[in-house]
């Protein structure tokens, strides 16, 4: 079953429903899964890898080239898989980032996931570092 998710919200995105998150859809999904794998809900969760996000936010000035940042920040990450669909999403050794520029505000938010909090939060810090240098 084909299904989008919306990497550094959690949102899911079911296009066979509709294109805009939903929760309900997500627990539809989540429930469907849990009868026909005919697990208990905490069985099932030990059969899935654990990982540890971190959300961070950078202030922006509002003239600031966002087209820039993401060039420094694929430079300090080359070598890496990119995904521009959503923002940039950058494959790591240790888990990913997502970079993404706020459409309501002057901020930039950054968005990681590492196998423990500390591999989490390197990965958000070393954007961040990229940025600040631009």
């Amino acid at each position: 079953m084909p299904l989008s998710a919306a990497k550094a919200t959690g949102g899911i995105i079911y296009p066979e429903s509709h294109y805009g998150r939903d929760a309900l859809v997500g627990i539809a999904l989540f429930l469907s899964h849990l009868a026909h794998s005919k697990m208990s809900c905490s069985n099932l969760r030990k059969t899935y890898p654990e990982y540890v996000i971190s959300k961070k936010k950078i202030d922006l000035n509002p003239s600031a080239d966002f087209n820039k940042i993401l060039s420094a920040i694929k430079e300090a990450f080359s070598g890496h898989n990119f995904d521009e669909r959503d923002g940039l999403w950058i494959e790591t050794e240790s888990g990913w980032v997502q970079v993404r520029k706020s459409n309501t505000e002057p901020v930039m938010r950054i968005y990681s996931e590492g196998n423990t909090a500390d591999e989490a939060e390197k990965i958000a810090d070393r954007v961040i570092e990229t940025v600040k240098k631009t």
